[in-house]
């Protein structure tokens, strides 16, 4: 039995909203931390905390955004867990590339952490239906090397641009392709 539902677009539209101004947040603060000689712990957290919550908030969001004719329920500490990965993440993730200045290992980090936070979500899921969850191994594979290569592209490119003018672009443009990243490992 194939289950078949659809997406409503308006909650898909506010998820890509959610998620670029909470990439573009992140971003920002990274930006302040990495103009003084020494980032402040306040910034690595802030940063963390405005990225691990977008991530979080597009994957919930994108979840609560498909109908199907089985009722789902979600189990709440499972839930918990997946924003403690998205915040635990990102917070690694900024300060790999705060502290350490590892850029293409904090971008890889960003990709394992939109995939951790998505699957641990889809664990959350109940429903009183038997279901069998068929994963198809190669667009798994396929979602995980997206998210990599696209994780330690954004957060290395959008590093390594000088101007200011260069830097608002870059800035919007790696949010809006963080989001998209985001949704393609859902």
């Amino acid at each position: 039995m194939t289950l078949e539902g659809n997406y409503n677009l308006f909650t898909v539209l506010l998820a890509i909203v959610v998620g670029i101004l909470a990439a573009y947040t992140a971003l920002d603060l990274i930006e302040r931390s990495s103009s003084s000689s020494r980032p402040q712990k306040k910034w690595v957290l802030m940063s963390a905390l405005s990225f691990g919550l977008g991530v979080w908030a597009v994957q919930v969001i994108g979840l609560l955004s498909y109908y199907t004719p089985i009722t789902f329920q979600i189990n709440m500490w499972i839930l918990i867990a997946s924003l403690l990965v998205a915040f635990l993440g990102s917070l690694l993730s900024s300060w790999l590339y705060m502290i350490k200045k590892l850029s293409i290992v904090s971008g890889m980090l960003i990709g394992i952490t939109l995939l951790l936070t998505h699957y641990i979500l889809l664990f959350s899921l109940k429903s009183s239906a038997v279901l069998q969850l068929q994963v198809q191994p190669w667009a798994s594979l396929l979602s995980a090397i997206i998210s990599f290569v696209l994780g330690a592209y954004v957060v290395h490119a959008w590093f390594y641009v000088k101007t200011l003018e260069q830097n608002q672009m870059m800035k919007v443009m790696s949010s809006i392709h963080t989001v998209f990243k985001n949704w393609k490992a859902s």
